[in-house]
């Protein structure tokens, strides 16, 4: 009797331990499971990142495939698009990222302001050949002309001085089990270039009147005459003459002239030819009226824009050249290749 009741004993002890057993593997293989799941959705995730990253670039190389159109001189008509409730579409064909193709879609409209120089808005949008639901937009302001070239200004491509690219993302969301949402997720950035503290300034400041009002050269010299009496930290505008310049070489007050947040402006006037820039670094619109050989140009960094009115030659790799957009309150957006990465300026051929 005794002996019966210790195998009843054994048997449910046995049939416990099954139990518990099969408890503890089905709890691991739950967690394996789930965790694949959410490896696949972060996998996808991170694919689809990738993807609308690509398409961000596609977009961003619409815009300048726009402006780089636009200012070729037989198209320069174009800038003086009248009717201002329609958009004028420009064709691109697709653009390759890897194995994915993006078709990208431009449109330009040109807008007036009172008292302020004409300005051409253009938007790109990129979307994935395949995957139709990933896309990136990108937008932004150009004006045409800058006061300063009207003598020259039917021979010059159009200049940014104000923009504000906005760059959107749209992209599906996926559960935990890494099947796609009904709905998508959508980032959005805007980023500005201001020359002043509003994307329209106030007329009454003066880099406001240089960039709007369509300031000449004259009343240029002499505001940057009046300046040149305060310290150089508080000087927006300078006016390089040749007397300032000894053996081709510009020597500035500074080492660093203007801000991420204030850039100046530097004027070099035929008279001055080109200089030679060395150990210099410019948050500023530098502005080169004749034909500039810039080979030896030594440490330079140009951060804002940098026109030529007339030819730019043999770019060293000692001289960086950053749009403003690139470069947001001290944060350089590095692009590997040649130092001259997206000009906010006349978008010569370098």
């Amino acid at each position: 009797m005794i002996y019966i009741k210790h195998l009843r004993y054994n048997k449910s002890q046995g049939i416990v331990s099954l139990i518990f057993v099969s408890f503890i593997l089905f709890i691991l293989a739950s967690l394996t499971l789930f965790s694949a799941r959410i490896n696949l959705a972060d996998i996808r995730m991170a694919h689809l990142s990738q993807e609308t990253h690509k398409a961000y670039y596609a977009a961003n190389t619409g815009i300048d495939y726009a402006i780089a159109w636009l200012s070729e001189p037989s198209h320069q008509p174009n800038w003086q698009y009248q009717d201002q409730q329609r958009w004028a579409d420009l064709q691109i064909s697709a653009l390759g990222s890897g194995a994915q193709n993006y078709q990208v879609n431009i449109q330009y409209q040109q807008q007036y302001f009172p008292k302020i120089s004409p300005y051409i808005f253009i938007k790109a949008s990129a979307y994935a050949d395949n995957q139709s639901h990933i896309k990136a937009q990108q937008s932004i302001w150009v004006t045409d002309k800058l006061p300063l070239l009207n003598e020259a200004a039917k021979n010059i491509p159009p200049i940014i001085n104000h923009a504000c690219i906005e760059t959107e993302s749209v992209y599906p969301g996926f559960n935990q089990q890494g099947e796609p949402l009904p709905y998508a997720y959508a980032s959005a950035n805007t980023e500005c270039v201001h020359q002043q503290h509003q994307f329209i300034s106030d007329l009454n400041d003066p880099w406001s009147y240089l960039v709007n009002a369509r300031l000449d050269r004259e009343t240029y010299k002499k505001l940057a005459q009046q300046e040149s009496v305060r310290p150089v930290s508080a000087r927006r505008f300078f006016y390089v003459d040749a007397a300032k310049i000894q053996q081709k070489i510009w020597q500035p007050e500074a080492q660093v002239l203007g801000t991420p947040e204030q850039q100046v402006f530097i004027y070099f006037p035929a008279q001055a030819a080109c200089p030679k820039l060395q150990n210099v670094t410019l948050y500023a619109l530098v502005f080169i009226e004749g034909d500039c050989d810039a080979s030896q140009w030594q440490q330079v960094e140009i951060v804002g824009a940098l026109v030529v009115n007339g030819k730019l030659n043999n770019l060293n790799k000692q001289t960086e050249i950053y749009s403003l957009s690139h470069h947001h309150l001290g944060a350089t957006l590095e692009i590997a290749g040649i130092g001259v990465h997206r000009i906010l300026g006349s978008w010569r051929d370098f």
